[in-house]
């Protein structure tokens, strides 16, 4: 499948695990930057190191809480 969105950067929020996850696999097949978000650090760490390993520099990770506010 070809989306068209080869370089282009997306933030996935709750991506440590689910659709989240499956959306980010998605658009790292797309060839695209992905940023995975989540709340569990040990899951969202897991993920990345999986994500990573296959698709290397393209994915990257913001542990948190959409939720709080960070201002």
């Amino acid at each position: 499948m070809n989306l068209g969105l080869k370089n282009k950067n997306f933030i996935i929020s709750g991506s440590s695990r689910g659709i989240g996850l499956k959306i980010a696999e998605t658009l790292l097949n797309e060839g695209s930057r992905v940023i995975i978000n989540g709340r569990t650090k040990s899951l969202l760490k897991k993920e990345f190191k999986n994500l990573s390993s296959k698709y290397g520099k393209k994915v990257f990770y913001i542990e948190g809480d959409v939720k709080n506010k960070v201002i």
